[in-house]
């Protein structure tokens, strides 16, 4: 802890000594950031070709196709990824 913060420090592969993490920045988040309705502000953010980017389509496209290939596979399986979603969100965890 420094100035009763806590640090988060990383490995560098090369040198093999702990260091403070840098910064990550992407740009397209911050071209968005000021974006107050959050539809246009996801198609924007989904235009740029940044890891930010991907990683917001990959939740978007399993966020909404998983539970809709469970219930073609089994209603069951459907109802009990539900759930299990529910009581891990009320925890305050994610699936």
């Amino acid at each position: 802890m420094v100035d009763g913060k806590r640090e988060f420090w990383v490995i560098n592969p090369q040198t093999m000594e702990y260091e403070p993490a840098p910064k990550i920045r992407f740009e397209s988040v911050g071209a968005v950031r000021s974006i107050e309705d959050l539809g246009t502000r996801l198609r924007k953010l989904l235009e740029y070709d940044d890891r930010a980017a991907e990683y917001v389509r990959h939740l978007l496209y399993y966020g909404y196709s998983m539970p809709a290939m469970l219930h073609r596979r089994s209603p069951t399986a459907w109802l009990m990824w539900t759930m299990r979603c529910d009581g891990d969100l009320v925890r305050g965890r994610t699936v």
